[in-house]
């Protein structure tokens, strides 16, 4: 989703600065990432900031790239990906909560059937009983 989206908005700085006669050869140079620094002496908070530092800079070294392509590309339509996006996304959350009302239903009828079978037991013994 984030890949599509920069893609996007490269395409539309391209357009945007067209019309406004300021295209640049390299959009995104002035753009990075503030490398946390880390005081801590601890093996968990050392770990945690260099996975921080390291997850951030990735994100946004392919933002960089991804706006960087799509500004350089405006040719290209990206709203397919950004569809194709967003019904991914409808899957994904459809998925999570259908599956678990599959199996809550299931749970019911499996109660319900083990609770007529006991109720059919507990008649047939006072049936065979008096």
């Amino acid at each position: 989703m984030m890949m599509f989206t920069c893609l996007a908005v490269g395409s539309e700085e391209y357009k945007y600065d067209l019309t406004n006669n300021s295209v640049k050869e390299n959009y995104t140079v002035n753009v990075s990432w503030p490398e946390l620094e880390s005081n801590k002496t601890g093996l968990i908070e050392q770990f945690a900031y260099k996975t921080t530092n390291y997850v951030g800079w990735l994100a946004m070294s392919g933002s960089k790239y991804f706006v960087e392509y799509g500004y350089s590309h405006p040719e290209y339509d990206f709203k397919f990906g950004m569809d194709l996006a967003i019904f991914s996304m409808y899957a994904i959350i459809f998925s999570v909560l259908f599956f678990p009302i599959i199996i809550m239903c299931s749970l019911i009828y499996l109660g319900i059937t083990h609770l007529r079978s006991k109720l059919k037991e507990k008649k047939e013994e006072k049936k065979n009983g008096n």
